[in-house]
């Protein structure tokens, strides 16, 4: 077991190297579905898991503020859980795929899969001391109609 620094929960190997509790992402998500395409913003919380200094993951949950196209326009939360398995490609570039599961609360949405893959730009240093990364991503809903949503946004971590 290595020496613990002072951000780390350091167990034995193989397991949880470090767990990050108060890792946040909000993001700007533009969204098309069946009825039109909207731009809209989602604020999640993020717990992160490092396996290894390539490996880690995400529970990702929180929630996408929407807008559907009326009239009258429609304004509505839509809960949102996921998994996400992370991959360290290069020192500051970070692939992250997984799946989970949204709710629109109206229109009787229903509850569908969700499948995204995601790029981080990693900053070595924390801009202002908690921005850790900037990302692009792209989430696919299954539904009757598939919808696409495409995300730019920033995680903050707090130690």
């Amino acid at each position: 077991m290595e020496s613990a620094d002072k951000h780390s929960n350091e167990v034995t190997a193989g397991s949880i190297r470090e767990l990050e509790l108060l890792s946040f992402r909000t993001n700007l998500l533009y969204a098309t579905y069946y009825s039109g395409e909207s731009t809209v913003a989602g604020l999640y919380w993020t717990p992160r898991f490092i396996f290894s200094p390539s490996w880690g993951g995400a529970l990702q949950t929180g929630l996408t503020f929407f807008k559907v196209a009326g009239p009258p326009n429609t304004y509505f939360l839509a809960p949102e859980i996921q998994a996400l398995a992370s991959y360290l490609l290069f020192q500051n570039l970070m692939l992250e795929v997984g799946g989970g599961f949204q709710k629109w609360l109206v229109l009787d949405g229903g509850t569908n899969f969700l499948l995204s893959a995601n790029g981080h730009y990693v900053f070595s240093n924390p801009l202002f001391g908690v921005m850790d990364t900037l990302f692009l991503g792209y989430s696919r809903m299954y539904e009757l109609d598939v919808h696409h949503q495409i995300r730019i946004g920033m995680q903050l971590r707090f130690n």
